[in-house]
């Protein structure tokens, strides 16, 4: 079957089979590296999209809201080819940094949201392997992380080959590098992975949440994919916080609508609905999406049935909570979330000493203020770093089971648990 021209993408509903009405999509420059990425996924060339990419042949940079620049090419667009064969799958060491090196850069794009008349424009960061070895290290966090990555090369040249690809969903007031770490672990095992500012409701760009917040998350995540990878054969979400909800939400799971209906509620995801925000309420899930790995996710009570209505993912699913997360509970959240779940293949684990923050890479650096101390600060949480290698270890494994077919990770996700802190539980 011919791929949708590229812009334009038609949605089919795993659970009903309907075609779902598309989004258009409008790439903010077309960078060099998204040519080449676009190259290695398959996706239909230049002639073929609805896209425009304006002149840029006078050599012009860009900068990020980081700071970092980028060359804009002068006519890219002209230099997609057919995509190479994929790469055997990366079997190296889940636990360890995998066997390539890592790039970063950041990209722009906008699209329609269904439920809207106006375009909404994304930041997108974005991490892949690469065998440059010199160049401008990544600096995340729009300057304020107290270090550079030397590990991470600025605006590398992505490795050939067709890659899988994950999908990061930040949390509230977050910003798309809040898990960098996990991001370039995955980029070092071979991945593509890609997240989305979520305009609005980031550290930088905030007001208050709503319906269209709650509509809007999942389809940022859907033209994210649209954008730089549409043709992706293998995708994985992962999100932290309210990116939790959001990957529900994108793999099916059916809202709390019915609470709308009670006179002067103040729930945020009622606040502006109506007809046509209810209709898209059941066109957000994108079936492109092969599992969804919800950290400390929040909002169940946004969840049909109060986290009942999970039951309708038909994906496997990761779900990792901590005992002693005070933002989004086990009793709030946590558990009504995994008692939802009713697949086969789902699994949890939980840190019996993790807080809401254990599950980002921004406890590193408290020091400057980038989040609260659930997690961060005291004895009774996790080393942040000790976090982020079980979060690394067992999210890949997760991944790797499930889209690779790696059957020895079955076995890590059975347990015993190699800790006496992570308490691990499948259907």
């Amino acid at each position: 079957m011919n791929p949708a021209p590229y812009g334009l993408n038609p949605h089919t509903d795993r659970l009903t089979g309907a075609t779902l009405r598309p989004m258009r999509i409008t790439i903010l420059p077309l960078s060099a590296f998204c040519i080449a990425v676009l190259m290695t996924v398959g996706c239909s060339s230049s002639s073929d999209t609805g896209a425009s990419t304006p002149d840029r042949s006078d050599g012009a940079t860009e900068a990020d809201a980081n700071g970092n620049t980028q060359d804009v090419p002068e006519d890219a667009s002209s230099t997609l080819a057919d995509a190479a064969p994929p790469p055997r799958p990366d079997r190296s060491p889940v636990e360890s940094a995998g066997p390539f090196r890592v790039g970063y850069r950041t990209e722009s794009i906008t699209y329609r949201p269904i439920q809207l008349d106006e375009d909404r424009q994304l930041r997108l960061a974005v991490w892949y392997p690469t065998e440059d070895t010199n160049g401008l290290n990544a600096n995340y966090a729009y300057g304020l992380f107290p270090a550079e990555r030397p590990e991470v090369q600025l605006n590398a040249a992505p490795l050939e080959g067709k890659r899988p690809v994950m999908l990061y969903s930040h949390g509230n007031f977050g910003f798309a590098e809040a898990h960098y770490s996990l991001c370039e672990h995955f980029a070092s095992h071979g991945w593509l992975v890609v997240a989305p500012d979520h305009t609005g409701n980031t550290w930088t760009s905030f007001s208050d949440r709503d319906t269209d917040t709650y509509l809007n998350r999942p389809q940022d995540l859907s033209a994210s994919l649209d954008a730089i990878a549409p043709n992706a054969e293998q995708v994985a979400v992962v999100g932290h916080s309210f990116g939790g909800y959001t990957a529900f939400s994108l793999a099916g799971a059916t809202p709390n609508l019915a609470d709308c209906e009670t006179p002067d509620n103040d729930i945020e995801l009622c606040s502006l609905l109506d007809e046509r925000r209810r209709t898209t309420f059941s066109e957000l899930h994108d079936d492109r999406i092969d599992i969804i790995v919800p950290m400390a996710a929040g909002n169940s009570a946004n969840i049909d049935g109060n986290g009942v209505g999970v039951a309708a993912v038909d994906i496997p699913v990761f779900l990792l909570t901590g005992s002693l997360d005070a933002s989004n509970s086990n009793g709030t959240d946590g558990d009504p979330y995994w008692n939802g779940l009713n697949g086969a293949f789902d699994r949890r684990l939980n840190l019996t000493n993790g807080g809401h923050q254990s599950f980002a890479s921004t406890c590193l650096h408290y020091e400057v203020g980038i989040e609260d101390g659930d997690g961060c600060v005291g004895e009774q949480f996790i080393n942040p770093e000790d976090a982020i290698a079980i979060i690394n270890e067992f999210v890949l494994a997760f991944a790797r089971l499930h889209l690779m077919g790696d059957e020895a990770q079955e076995q890590r996700l059975d347990g015993p648990a190699p800790t006496p802190n992570i308490e691990l539980f499948r259907k």
